[in-house]
Formats: C-alpha cells, sequence, structure tokens
C-alpha cells in the first residue's frame, strides 16, 4: 500500500510540473517619437520556437515556446517599435510525438 501510495504522489508531482507554463505578457508599445526631418521605415521581422510533446504526454520545450518566440522578437526590435503583430501556431507529427511550434510576426518601424 506504501509503495502505491508514493507512486502515486511521484506521479502527481511529475504531472503537476510538466503541466507548468509561463504567462506571456506584452507590455505596450509607446509611440516612435521622431525629429523634424527624420522618415520612418518599416520592414517586416519575425521569430519562431518550437517545443514537443514526446509520447503525446511528457512536454519538451512545449509550454514556454510563446516566451522564448516573443523573446527573440522584441531582441530584433531594439531601437524601435513593433505594430501588426500576428501569432502563428502550428503543429506537426514525429515518430514518437508531436511538435508544437509558435510564430511571431510583426512590422518593426524606426526612425531614420
Amino acid at each position: 500500500m506504501r509503495t502505491i501510495l508514493s507512486l502515486f504522489l511521484t506521479a502527481a508531482t511529475v504531472l503537476t510540473v510538466g503541466c507548468n507554463s509561463v504567462p506571456l505578457n506584452m507590455p505596450a508599445n509607446a509611440p516612435l517619437k521622431t525629429e523634424k526631418g527624420q522618415s520612418i521605415t518599416s520592414y517586416p521581422i519575425s521569430a519562431e520556437s518550437c517545443g514537443f510533446q514526446l509520447l503525446l504526454f511528457i512536454p519538451i520545450g512545449v509550454n514556454s515556446r510563446q516566451v522564448e518566440a516573443y523573446s527573440k522578437l522584441i531582441s530584433q526590435s531594439i531601437g524601435g517599435r513593433i505594430s501588426d503583430l500576428k501569432m502563428e501556431e502550428s503543429w506537426y507529427y514525429g515518430l514518437v510525438g508531436t511538435g508544437y511550434c509558435t510564430r511571431f510576426s510583426a512590422l518593426l518601424s524606426r526612425a531614420n
């Protein structure tokens, strides 16, 4: 009986930790400030992060993929302003599980 209880508690702990995810907070962007005579250039940027659900049960990088992709996008936007932010989710089958990907795309505006 004691081994069944310890096995149950171990499984419950593993499942609880495995289902933990990181919340994604997107702060509001401040308006892009330009000096007189400066022009604004906009161009597309994107970032992607993927995770894998091993045996449809064990998450490997699945719960944090949105935060990782957004962090990659923000690192590309230093000195500019992000607008028209879009998030795309995709998935694919692997031999022993399913892969999940998150892709953020946006327009980056910078003053010249």
